[in-house]
């Protein structure tokens, strides 16, 4: 019995039901109207039930999934046909009771299967039934979070591509041929939510995070996020610096955890492989650059320095924070222009060679300044802690 092709028994009652609409007479047909009407609500109930069991048989999931598809697509195909019939019939003369009711079966079978079997439907299209019933709640809680972004906001951007892929799923509402898929739903309800949980700052930096773990694929948030890091690129004046900051990005990128199984575009590659991909490439290409670019001695015994001052000679003052820790302090006063040079590797390549540390004598300036960049946690607090203990020793004074 659970074999059984559990909506035949419907299918039938509909096609009776649409032979007296489109042949019969509605004055001799009454009480078969009557008649279908009761059957059509109680094999609704029974289908439910026969649909539910024949679920509880299978024991894999991959075959409750193809039941559940192969459902779900007959009551769609059932559904269209219906919508069709409706314009056709509208001029006929009979009940439209019968009418309504065959739609309203269908219609709560659709939304029975797609919020009971929903995570069995992934690739399926959602029915514009479910999608009508979800419009209300769904248009209020966007613009719930739209009131939440402040009015300054600089970047706006970045905010306004966020936005905009609920456009179509909010325009394909009023559209009986949907084109949604559950999967897509999903990830534009739970992106929806985790967007009106984050604290907007004016560069979106909570939002970018976000939408690189949410793999949020587009082809616009892909430019957006490289065009970023171009600009960056542009404004640094040296090709150590520069990759240096491709690195560093490698790295932020790195640790920024990704849902699993999550996608935009489920046709598009993955986000953070593009990302990583292009500056990988990047990064190799300055890497050469600057190889070509380095002066060697006519003696070929390696790479001139541009201090005429000889490293053993140097008078070097010790610091006893670790070369993080001085790398955050001096970026930090580089930032906010305390320390005023060309560039923040101008800073560095002046001070650094009169530094040490108490684990390292000769200290190297691009590798600080990239270190600055990256420092762990720890690092942060002990360079905080003692910039905390200078301020009180300066209220001393």
């Amino acid at each position: 019995m659970t074999n059984e092709y559990a909506l035949k028994p419907l299918e039938t009652l509909i096609i009776d039901s649409l032979n007296i609409l489109q042949n019969g007479n509605p004055t001799t047909d009454t009480e078969r109207i009557k008649q279908l009407t009761r059957e059509l609500d109680q094999e609704t109930k029974t289908y439910q039930a026969r649909l539910k069991q024949q679920v509880f048989a299978l024991l894999e999931e991959p075959k409750i999934r193809l039941l559940i598809s192969q459902y779900h697509t007959s009551l769609m195909t059932l559904y269209q046909k219906i919508i069709e019939l409706e314009g056709l019939l509208s001029n006929v003369p009979g009940p439209e009771c019968l009418l309504k009711k065959i739609t309203g079966c269908l219609e709560e079978l659709l939304i029975y299967t797609e919020t009971r079997f929903s995570k069995y439907l992934e690739d399926e299209y959602v029915s514009p039934v479910l999608l009508l019933s979800l419009q209300a709640d769904f248009v209020k809680r966007l613009e719930l979070l739209k009131s939440k972004i402040p009015e300054g906001i600089r970047n706006r951007r970045l905010m306004e591509m966020a936005l905009s892929v609920f456009n179509p799923l909010i325009l394909q509402w009023h559209n009986k041929n949907s084109l949604i898929t559950f999967r897509e739903l999903q990830y534009r309800k739970e992106l929806l939510k985790l967007m009106k949980q984050l604290e907007y700052d004016e560069e979106h930096l909570k939002l970018n995070e976000l939408l690189v773990s949410m793999n949020f694929n587009s082809q616009s948030y892909l430019s957006y996020y490289i065009g970023r890091i171009r600009e960056k690129l542009n404004a640094l004046e040296d090709a150590p610096a520069k990759a240096d900051l491709l690195l560093f990005h490698l790295k932020y990128l790195k640790q920024i955890p990704q849902k699993p199984n999550i996608m935009l575009h489920q046709q598009n590659q993955d986000l953070k492989l593009m990302i990583n991909s292009w500056l990988k490439e990047e990064a190799r290409y300055l890497i050469r650059k600057l190889r070509f670019q380095l002066p060697v001695s006519n003696q070929g015994k390696g790479i001139l320095s541009k201090n005429p001052v000889n490293s053993k000679d140097r008078v070097k003052v010790l610091c006893k924070l670790s070369v993080d820790q001085m790398g955050l302090i001096l970026r930090a006063a580089d930032e906010l222009r305390i320390l005023m040079a060309k560039s923040m590797n101008e800073v560095f390549k002046t001070i650094v060679p009169y530094l040490s540390s108490p684990y390292k004598k000769e200290l190297s300036p691009d590798s600080m300044r990239s270190k600055s960049y990256v420092a762990e946690t720890r690092d942060k607090v002990i360079a905080i802690e003692a910039l905390k203990e200078m301020i009180e020793k300066i209220r001393q004074y």
